[in-house]
Order: C-alpha cells, then sequence, then structure tokens
C-alpha cells in the first residue's frame, strides 16, 4: 500500500514540474512575438515547423487569394466564389444637364437652389373603408407634431427663407398632416391642396411584387408625373415675384385645384407669360435657399426621388419612407439635383416609428 501512494506521489510531483516547465517557458514569450509564426510552434520538431513555416504565405495578397480560393457560392459545394473579381461596369446614363428644359423653356433663371422637403403623412386607419375615414391615428398625429417641429430646425441648419406655404395631397390623412405640421411650427402658413400629388401607382414596379392593375398604372402615372413637372425644375422667376410657376406638359402654366379643407388652404394658380428669348443670366448676389414642403405620400415620393435623380423609376417600390419622414432634395442653378436626406425619421421616438 505505502508503495503504490509513493508511486503516486512522485506522478504527481513530475506531472507538476511539466507543468511548470511549460508555464515558464510560456511566460518568457513576448506579445510581439506572437505576431510571427515562430513561437507558435515552439514544441514542434524542427522539421514539422520547417514546413509549416514554409507553407505559410507570405505577403496579406497571399492570405486573400488562399481564403478567396478555399470559399464557395453559397448553395453550392462545387463553384468558387468570385469575391476577388473587378467590380461590374456601371450603367448609370450620363447626367442630362436641361433635364427640365421641356417645361420651363425660356423662363428667366434666377440664382437660387431650391430645397425641396417632401413630407410623408402620419399613421392613420387604413382599414377604413373610404378615404374621408381613413384619418391619422393617435400614432400618426404624434409624427406629425414632431415632424413640425423637425422641419423648422431642418430649415434653419439649411439656412432657408421659411417656404411661402405648405402643399399638400387632397387625401384625408396628407390634409391632417400638413394642418398638425403648420399648427406646430409654421402657424402663418396658409395651406395649399394639390389633388395630383394623391397617393397611387406611379410606374409598374420592378421587381412587381405588389402588382397594380394596368387601370391604375395607366391612370395615375399620368398624374404623378404631371405632379412631378410641375414641381421639380431649377429655380425660374414670375411676374408675380414667386420663386417659380406651376407648368404642365408642354410647357403652359396650370392651375392648381383650391384646398378641400373646411377652408384652411389657397388656390396655387398662375398665369400665362410671354416667352423670353434668352434665359436671365444668374445673378451673382448670393442668396438664401428657398424651401418647399409637400406633405405626400410613399409611392409619390419614392418615385420623385429616382425621376429627380434620373434613375430607373421602376425601382421606387424598393425604397422605404416611414410615417411622418422627411426626403431633402435639393435642385441647383445649374439642374444637379442632390439627395440630402431619404425617409429620415431620426426625430421620432423609436416608438414612434412606422
Amino acid at each position: 500500500m505505502s508503495d503504490t501512494v509513493d508511486e503516486v506521489v512522485a506522478a504527481t510531483g513530475a506531472l507538476l514540474q511539466v507543468c511548470i516547465l511549460v508555464m515558464s517557458r510560456f511566460s518568457q514569450v513576448s506579445l510581439n512575438e506572437f505576431h510571427t509564426p515562430s513561437p507558435h510552434f515552439q514544441l514542434c520538431d524542427e522539421r514539422t515547423r520547417s514546413a509549416m513555416e514554409d507553407a505559410l504565405p507570405e505577403t496579406e495578397n497571399q492570405v486573400v487569394d488562399a481564403v478567396a480560393a478555399t470559399a464557395v457560392v453559397e448553395g453550392s459545394d462545387q463553384e468558387p466564389n468570385d469575391y476577388a473579381s473587378p467590380s461590374p461596369t456601371p450603367t448609370v446614363k450620363a447626367w442630362d444637364t436641361q433635364w427640365d428644359a421641356p417645361w420651363v423653356a425660356g423662363r428667366p433663371r434666377l440664382a437660387v437652389t431650391r430645397v425641396i422637403l417632401l413630407v410623408r403623412h402620419g399613421h392613420y386607419n387604413d382599414s377604413a373603408p373610404t378615404d374621408p375615414s381613413r384619418v391619422l391615428t393617435a400614432l400618426g398625429r404624434l409624427q406629425a407634431a414632431a415632424t413640425g417641429a423637425r422641419l423648422r430646425a431642418r430649415l434653419e441648419s439649411l439656412g432657408c427663407d421659411l417656404p411661402t406655404c405648405i402643399i399638400h395631397s387632397s387625401m384625408t390623412r396628407a390634409v391632417q398632416t400638413a394642418q398638425l405640421i403648420r399648427d406646430a411650427a409654421f402657424p402663418t402658413l396658409p395651406l395649399s391642396c394639390d389633388p395630383d400629388l394623391r397617393e397611387g401607382a406611379p410606374a409598374v414596379p420592378e421587381p412587381n411584387w405588389w402588382r397594380p392593375s394596368p387601370t391604375d398604372v395607366a391612370r395615375d402615372s399620368i398624374r404623378i408625373e404631371r405632379a412631378f413637372k410641375r414641381y421639380f425644375h431649377r429655380a425660374v422667376g414670375s411676374r408675380d415675384g414667386a420663386q417659380h410657376d406651376a407648368f404642365n406638359d408642354s410647357g403652359a402654366p396650370v392651375e392648381t385645384p383650391a384646398a378641400d379643407n373646411g377652408g384652411a388652404g389657397t388656390s396655387r394658380s398662375a398665369v400665362a407669360q410671354p416667352e423670353l428669348s434668352t434665359p436671365a443670366a444668374p445673378s451673382m448676389q448670393a442668396m438664401r435657399h428657398a424651401a418647399e414642403v409637400y406633405v405626400a405620400h410613399g409611392n409619390v415620393i419614392r418615385f420623385f426621388v429616382l425621376r429627380a435623380l434620373q434613375l430607373d423609376p421602376t425601382a421606387w417600390l424598393r425604397l422605404v419612407v416611414p410615417h411622418g419622414s422627411i426626403t431633402t432634395l435639393a435642385i441647383t442653378p445649374d439642374g444637379d439635383v442632390l439627395l440630402q436626406g431619404l425617409g429620415d425619421c431620426g426625430h421620432l421616438e423609436a416608438d414612434l416609428v412606422s
């Protein structure tokens, strides 16, 4: 029995000595040494260590190539991936600097950058059968009030003068949103209603998982395109001193119907002016940006963004703009269009985003 105990004690002592030896060996390895391969193979024999070091890639590019060579395309055990291939050739067409010429031809241009703020209406009762009963929910009213405060701050940060009015769709949810925005931040501004800003199917989307009917697309696309040409163009002058007139497809002024919101709105009309043979040269005097606020709908806003950026408008269903969000575009005197914010809802608390 004593012999067995002695053997156990001896074995335990030998094991402790091995542990102490190993720990003392690793304690001598500095932190920098771990950046080289050799410390990882200290316990290997010389031949094995040499073979493993020779197999290591010498450069960072070799590391990338080695990883790419071993990866496979998802869903396949055979095909190598294509991560290392060059990016495809861009297919975006060249910018058309005269994109708005057909509907502002001959009008005197102004050295003003137009800042267009597109607001999506607040959350509403979408289960109601008709538009008059599709009113804002309590959530939608909170969103609209917060958006009004954000709009006021946004205009100040951009150095913009206040808009002359707030233009909105004639649908109930847009009318109510515009009224709440006005009450929260712009109490003196009139409201103006434009039925062409109503929700609809601006184009057959790609991909087409929403599947609007051909009848809806044929009807809505003409109306929404007409609204785009009415509001999207560089700053031009008019007889009454406004920043711009509204124009139809032929370039002639059009009249926007009066607001149907209990008398709170005003009509927007334009009077035909003699055409000028040569646009007036832009003034070099520093001018503030001119801001305009439009309360509209998700499909309309998404279509406007792609159309203004000269991108394929059939991709509109790929974009998302939350309720009460703000989309900001700037149109410079040279005709450049800048998307400064898409569906901005950072002013809403997390539980108010929908």
